[in-house]
C-alpha cells in the first residue's frame, strides 16, 4: 500500500506540479499484455479508480489489456515515443532495450 501511495503521489506531482489549469482533465493510456482476469490487470484497474478518486476526476487512466495496443516490445516502443503513458512489461522484454536489466532474470537472485 505504501508503494501505491508513493506512485500515486509521484504521478500527481508530475502531472500537476506546474502552472496548469485545474479545469483540464489528463487522460493516461496504460497498456499491458495480461488478460482481464489476471491480478495485474485488476491492480491496474484499481490504480485507475483510485487515481481518478484522489485527483477529483482531473486524472483518468484508460487501461488497454490483452495486447490491444501491441506486444510487450511494441508497448515499450509506444512508451518511448510518447504515445503511451504507462505500461507493465516483463523483465525479459526490457533486456532488448537495456542489457543491464538481464540481472533481474537471474535465478535465485531474490
Amino acid at each position: 500500500m505504501r508503494h501505491f501511495k508513493l506512485l500515486l503521489g509521484l504521478v500527481i506531482v508530475l502531472l500537476y506540479g506546474g502552472c496548469q489549469s485545474d479545469s483540464r482533465i489528463k487522460i493516461i493510456k496504460m497498456g499491458h499484455a495480461q488478460v482481464t482476469a489476471h491480478p495485474v490487470h485488476n491492480a491496474m484497474v484499481y490504480l485507475a479508480e483510485r487515481l481518478e478518486e484522489k485527483s477529483k476526476g482531473r486524472i483518468k487512466v484508460k487501461v488497454y489489456p490483452n495486447q490491444q495496443l501491441g506486444t510487450e516490445r511494441e508497448l515499450l516502443e509506444l512508451l518511448q515515443i510518447g504515445s503511451l503513458g504507462m505500461t507493465k512489461v516483463s523483465a525479459a522484454s526490457l533486456e532488448a532495450f537495456s542489457p543491464e536489466i538481464s540481472v533481474l532474470g537471474l535465478p535465485f537472485l531474490f
